[in-house]
């Protein structure tokens, strides 16, 4: 299934990633990300420092403004205000459990997010502002996937986390677990630390065979049960809801949220 039959022309939608400013992984606020920069927008507001003040007319450019349109569809935002529609839309977003990033662009006088999950969803979970006309929602390039690349027998893993970039953490060691479950640690004196035992949140999309093969999000082998590995992530306290009840093995279990591994000799 391609990402582009779930586009709602009531989003404003952007065609390719835009440059990350903010990381968002379902339950926080994660660090900051890199990405690419945007190929198309599709609408965009106008920020002013000062709304309602006009310039003088020496110091007015007059020159067109990208985007710009009709005053009705095109609202003058405060910061202000931008910063408090940004924290509405990731507020209203974020229950989805969808990794997620972007955060109020005040030179277009926008809301852009690059949303890792199902725009149909996502539309519903905004409600009015899905109409409004400086909200900016995309599934980026590095998001696009079909469920129906998994090889067969394969059962999902544990996490949703960003197929696009996240926390930088190195952990290594080997791989262990049960392939039956999915629940699978990095057998690491660094990893555990002095009592935490840490099970893998997997990136969205990736699943295990039942020999132990990890495939990622479009089917392709990556790592086994018994290999050496070194993974990039962040680690998520004891308390993390994130955690699979049915991947602990006591109350002071964690986790480690990955967005990428790879098996090293």
């Amino acid at each position: 299934m391609s990402w582009s039959e779930h586009l709602s022309p009531s989003l404003r939608l952007v065609a390719a990633a835009a440059g990350l400013a903010l990381l968002i992984t379902g339950c926080g606020r994660g660090e900051p990300v890199a990405g690419t920069e945007a190929t198309a927008t599709i609408s965009g507001t106008r920020v002013d420092d000062d709304a309602g003040a006009a310039p003088e007319a020496a110091d007015r450019d007059e020159s067109p403004a990208p985007d710009a349109g009709p005053t009705a569809d095109r609202p003058v935002l405060t910061e202000a205000e931008l910063l408090a529609l940004s924290e509405e839309v990731f507020d209203r977003l974020m229950p989805l459990g969808a990794a997620m990033s972007g955060g109020p662009d005040t030179a277009r006088g926008v809301v852009w997010i690059d949303f890792e999950g199902d725009l149909d969803a996502a539309e519903e979970a905004l409600g009015d502002l899905a109409d409004h006309p400086a909200v900016e929602v995309t599934v980026p390039d590095c998001a696009v996937w079909d469920p129906a690349d998994a090889p067969a027998a394969a059962i999902d893993l544990p996490g949703e986390g960003s197929l696009c970039g996240g926390m930088l953490a190195a952990i290594g060691g080997i791989l262990v677990g049960d392939p039956t479950t999915g629940c699978l640690t990095i057998d690491s004196d660094i990893a555990h630390g002095d009592h935490t035992p840490t099970t893998i949140l997997w990136p969205a999309g990736w699943t295990i065979t039942p020999d132990g093969t990890i495939h990622d999000q479009h089917g392709q082998p990556r790592v086994a049960i018994g290999d050496r590995v070194e993974a990039g992530g962040g680690h998520l306290g004891a308390d993390s809801d994130a955690v699979p009840e049915t991947c602990r093995t006591g109350p002071g279990d964690g986790g480690v949220s990955i967005h990428t591994i790879r098996k090293v000799d």
